[in-house]
């Protein structure tokens, strides 16, 4: 129901009244997510993000850590010959 018909037809203003009067503040529409909910699950997702960021750091320190190891194993066999 519009604003207009209210207007024009004071009779029908309860129905309308109603009709907005039913949907309370600060309740969760079925699907809905509260604004706690939301927060909570961006909250997690922040943090599955830095795990998978601290892991792959992880991975590649590993990687040239290796290529530093082999590199002083190469030269350990020059000097030793």
């Amino acid at each position: 129901m519009s604003w207009v018909n209210i207007l024009l037809n004071p009779k029908n203003a309860g129905k309308a009244y109603n009709a907005y009067k039913s949907v309370q503040p600060l309740s969760k529409i079925k699907g809905s997510k509260s604004v706690s909910d939301v927060k909570n699950q961006a909250a997690v997702s922040k943090l599955k993000a830095a795990g998978f960021n601290v892991t792959q750091n992880l991975k590649k320190t590993a990687k040239e850590l290796n290529k530093v190891n082999e590199t002083l194993k190469k030269s350990k066999n020059i000097l030793d010959k």
